[in-house]
């Protein structure tokens, strides 16, 4: 029989509905996976906890990592088939008071937090930062996706970092930070086949708008807004801040 026939034949088979056609999945069949920090470049350290949820719940906790210039107290992640969370407690970023003082920066330490939390499910992602400060100035407690803060010539900042992947998954990384070109940290990171939007600021795919200052100035930029406002001035003179936003933080941790 040619290969017309064929065809042809599959086509009538499958108008009548004896050939059944690919069940269209909803959401991607990947489980949930997550990690509460990573480090790579100057310091090295591999996504801790990593947990995976393919094969059913996962949960893993830690109280030690081996760096000196970043200090927590807990970093703790869990992961199922359809879900992923990660928390990191009491977070030190620390540069060095010396070179912060050369850089003309505030405060003695580049970020500090008291709860970091990252989680994602069937209906969207979402990230929430606690106490969290950058240079000594208050950041919000939620905040929209892919908020960008920049040190000029010595840091870029991504608050709620939200990511689509080529297999259908979403990934928020609650800070992501790049210093110049010799380091990259990755505080809570989750993910997992998101379904709609939703959760502080909820997903999106808009690139930040970009900004510029004098150096020394960090300067925040959010997604669509086409300007920037200015959340930490150098120094340590008293810039304004954005004032935190009370929001229901994730506590599933001990200490």
């Amino acid at each position: 029989m040619s290969s017309k026939k064929i065809l042809g034949a599959l086509a009538a088979l499958a108008a009548a509905g004896l050939v059944a056609a690919p069940a269209a999945s909803a959401t991607p069949s990947v489980a949930g996976e997550a990690f509460a920090l990573s480090a790579k470049g100057l310091i090295n350290i591999d996504p801790l906890p990593q947990v995976n949820g393919k094969n059913g719940y996962d949960h893993k906790k830690v109280v030690e990592i081996p760096a000196k210039s970043v200090q927590v107290k807990a970093l703790e992640a869990e992961a199922g088939k359809h879900n992923a969370k990660a928390t990191v407690v009491n977070l030190s970023v620390d540069l060095g008071l010396d070179l912060l003082k050369e850089l003309k920066l505030g405060g003695s330490q580049l970020l500090n937090a008291q709860v970091i939390t990252a989680k994602c499910d069937k209906t969207g992602v979402s990230s929430s930062l606690v106490g969290a400060k950058l240079l000594g100035k208050p950041l919000d407690v939620a905040v929209p996706a892919n908020t960008g803060i920049e040190v000029p010539g010595l840091a870029k900042v991504m608050l709620n970092e939200q990511v689509k992947n080529k297999n259908g998954t979403t990934t928020v990384n609650a800070i992501s930070i790049k210093i110049s070109e010799l380091q990259k940290i990755t505080v809570a990171s989750a993910t997992c086949a998101a379904g709609k939007d939703g959760g502080d600021g909820g997903t999106s795919t808009t690139k930040p708008s970009t900004s510029t200052s004098k150096p020394g100035t960090p300067t925040s930029t959010s997604p669509g807004s086409g300007t920037s406002t200015t959340t930490a001035s150098s120094g340590g003179n008293g810039g304004v801040a954005p004032r935190p936003v009370p929001a229901p933080a994730q506590l599933d941790v001990t200490g």
